[in-house]
């Protein structure tokens, strides 16, 4: 009779106290019926705890998609997935998040490989305008996608505005690298194709040498 009296007595107090802490804290968790199975639901910061961590494991998730569909080339898929990814990155990371900068501009990349040059527009200016806005206007991030910028207004032979791009990243790397840096010499090799496409033949040649002239001198430099 005692021992079925104190079951009884257990069973309301776990029912008077679930969800709450003993301490008087906030509550962890509570017991939910899911299935006819009870189940214990976490609370407050706790459920904010696992929710993040949830967030965490999907975004990795559709990480994993995106990169299977362009190991796999199925191109078709790599588009959307990215626009869920991002859609996603937003969400949980914030519209200014570098990350999603990133990502834009990757989504720019396969805009323009498909030949939506429109698309890629958009979404360079937009992963441009983030970076500029974290990062300022004269850093790395921000003349990588310059050079996207010179690159599709070149492939489109609007080569007024790619060569402004292509001046302005230039202007920009050699503030911060100095005028012998493996850098410089990209910039300008895709300058001097400009200058060719544009038939001014002698400057084209002149930034190939310089272009030539800045990595020799860097293998040198390598080998001593």
């Amino acid at each position: 009779m005692v021992e079925a009296q104190g079951e009884i007595l257990a069973k309301d107090i776990t029912a008077t106290t679930a969800g709450v802490s003993i301490n008087g804290s906030s509550p962890t968790s509570t017991e939910a019926i899911v299935d006819g199975v009870p189940t214990i639901q976490p609370v407050g910061p706790a459920k904010v705890l696992v929710q993040q961590r949830q967030d965490t494991r999907d975004l990795e998730a559709l990480k994993l998609q995106v990169a299977s569909a362009i190991a796999q080339r199925e191109y078709t898929q790599i588009i959307p997935l990215l626009t869920t990814l991002i859609t996603k990155q937003r969400q949980l990371l914030g519209e200014t998040n570098q990350e999603v900068a990133s990502r834009l501009c990757d989504l720019a990349d396969w805009y323009k490989l498909a030949g939506d040059y429109a698309s890629a527009h958009k979404l360079y200016r937009q992963a441009l305008d983030l970076k500029e806005r974290a990062l300022g206007a004269e850093h790395p991030s921000v003349a990588a996608i310059l050079t996207h910028l010179a690159l599709i207004h070149m492939d489109e032979h609007s080569y007024d505005q790619a060569e402004a791009f292509f001046k302005q990243v230039l202007a920009i790397d050699r503030k911060l690298f100095g005028s012998q840096h493996p850098l410089i010499a990209n910039d300008l090799q895709r300058y001097a194709v400009l200058l060719a496409k544009t038939k001014r033949f002698d400057q084209a040649k002149q930034m190939y040498a310089e272009a030539n002239a800045i990595r020799i001198k860097l293998n040198q430099y390598q080998l001593v």
